[in-house]
């Protein structure tokens, strides 16, 4: 079974930009925590338009 997720922009980034978005999912089942799952997307917006 999976489960989808959306990450939006909600406004524009100016660059020189860098971040890194930790992103972490629980799985529970039978309301108990059975394991995480974690994603580190690292983000660069540059100073120019391509």
């Amino acid at each position: 079974m999976s489960s989808p997720s959306v990450v939006r922009q909600v406004r524009p980034v100016v660059g020189p930009f860098h971040a890194v978005l930790k992103l972490e999912m629980n799985y529970v089942v039978g309301g108990v925590v059975s394991h995480r799952n974690v994603v580190n997307v690292h983000i660069f917006v540059s100073e120019y338009w391509f």
